[in-house]
């Protein structure tokens, strides 16, 4: 396959501000933007195959984004400051190809925000927003400029998703961040709530009868997210501090409709966790000060496994890596040393799975998964000097 673009993009974003930055009582500060954004993308598509036939075509893809924005922020005491934003935007996009299959749409786009924040004393405050935003629908560019090589039943499946709609997204969140111990210790901690109406969500379509692999956006669904994210440091002494941080994640997709590989047939999944979203991630580790020129990091990641697609069951493992760095700096010179994946663990950040090779189960076009492996254990050096 012979995928040749042509991308060009322009973008402004002017913006105003004003007023004070204190939080003492009756502060008032705010800002005016504007943002404009204009981008095309020409793609000429070759697919010369014996197999399947010659594949050719030519595609264009336009779109202009303009919008106006602002924000207001009032302290209404020296402990309670609440800001309000609001934002509205135009989109306009155009599709043509040499297939004769066009797209051209508009949609006005709204969003807001609403956020107050208390503070608890000079090294706590209490926060929460609420957040209401848009995001543009689109062109299926991949699946619009190949539909007229795909077969019936494909045609017929993918007709109602060559667009994908606007996204609506209004999310709620509640946190907490103090210092503690004579600042020694310092924690927040967010609760998080995101419902997501018309999810622009990644799916993929393997129609092995005209053997085309199609990625493109679904937006027939909703979904919803929820979670916790900490993070936390503790300096020991003067020399040591220890960091940890943790997210927890829980997703639901309603329903979406896929081709499922393992059964051979169009369904309707219901209630499936999101693809790409780990019920947890991590990282913890300890920064040391072995002199006054001289320090280093120690740190584990990692993350749960997950579900690389919704058309078939397939995860991808969960891993842990380990990560270090030591550094030398005389305000003047900095050398660092870094290595990371210490352990060359083999992970994998992406998944496909799809019957693609010839020889596999003696001709029988048996699916198999295809992993993007990680970065394997990979290590550098860094040199700065400041003149």
């Amino acid at each position: 396959e012979i995928f040749d673009r042509d991308r060009d993009q322009t973008s402004l974003d002017l913006r105003l501000l004003g007023g004070e930055s204190a939080p003492a009582a009756g502060a008032l500060s705010n800002v005016v933007g504007l943002y404009a954004n204009s981008s095309s993308e020409k793609l000429d598509y070759a697919y010369p195959s014996l197999w399947y036939g010659d594949y050719q075509r030519a595609s264009r893809y336009e779109t202009d984004r303009y919008a106006l924005y602002g924000e207001l922020g009032y302290a209404f005491s020296d402990r309670l400051t609440l800001t309000a934003g609001a934002r509205v935007e135009r989109f306009e996009d155009d599709y043509r190809d040499s297939n004769g299959v066009s797209h051209d749409n508009d949609d006005d786009l709204w969003g807001g925000e609403l956020s107050a924040e208390y503070q608890l004393g000079d090294d706590s405050f209490l926060y929460a927003t609420l957040a209401l935003a848009e995001k543009p629908g689109g062109v299926n560019v991949s699946a619009s400029s190949q539909y007229a090589f795909m077969s019936p039943d494909f045609q017929g499946f993918m007709q109602g998703k060559l667009r994908f709609g606007k996204e609506t997204l209004f999310s709620r969140e509640i946190g907490y961040k103090t210092r503690q111990f004579d600042r020694r210790l310092e924690l927040r901690a967010a609760l998080f709530y995101a419902s997501r109406d018309n999810a622009q969500l990644e799916n993929w379509m393997w129609d092995d009868a005209a053997g085309l692999w199609i990625g493109y956006l679904d937006s027939t669904s909703d979904a919803d997210a929820y979670g916790l994210e900490l993070e936390s440091s503790f300096d020991l002494n003067g020399s040591v501090q220890l960091f940890a941080n943790l997210g927890l994640l829980r997703t639901e997709v309603d329903t979406i409709s896929t081709f499922d590989l393992d059964q051979w047939q169009f369904v309707d999944k219901r209630d499936r966790e999101q693809s790409k979203s780990p019920e947890y991630q991590f990282n913890a580790g300890v920064r040391a000060a072995f002199s006054d020129h001289l320090s280093g990091v120690l740190e584990v990641e990692g993350r749960d496994e997950s579900y690389f697609g919704y058309y078939h069951d397939g995860k991808l493992d969960n891993y842990e890596l380990v990560n270090a760095s030591l550094a030398w700096d005389n305000g003047t010179f900095n050398i660092t040393l870094w290595g990371r994946n210490l352990g060359d663990e083999d992970y994998a950040t992406h998944g496909l799975y799809f019957g693609a090779d010839p020889r596999d189960d003696y001709g029988a076009w048996g699916n198999q998964t295809y992993l993007q492996a990680g970065a394997p254990r990979t290590y550098g050096v860094n040199a700065i000097y400041r003149f």
